[in-house]
């Protein structure tokens, strides 16, 4: 669902209402229900809690540090190092 969110491809029902000036003067007042995207906040607290979920985020917003142990060795990017 955070994913969902996240996108802007989850619908949410909203109450509208809708005020028009009728034949005789009066205003007249409908309502109706349409279906809106998350908002850019919402989409936002979506992908944080995202991150949080994974371990990308710690508790205060901030990076997470990673700590890589093992004695392998790293290529560094040149993938023909023969050292």
């Amino acid at each position: 669902m955070l994913t969902s969110v996240m996108r802007g491809r989850l619908r949410e029902p909203v109450v509208v209402t809708e005020q028009k000036m009728g034949e005789s003067g009066h205003v007249e007042k409908s309502v109706k229900v349409v279906k809106t995207q998350p908002t850019v906040k919402e989409r936002m607290a979506a992908a944080e809690m995202l991150a949080r979920r994974y371990g990308i985020l710690d508790g205060d917003g901030g990076e997470c540090g990673v700590d890589i142990f093992g004695e392998e060795k790293i290529a560094d990017g040149d993938v023909n190092d023969d050292e």
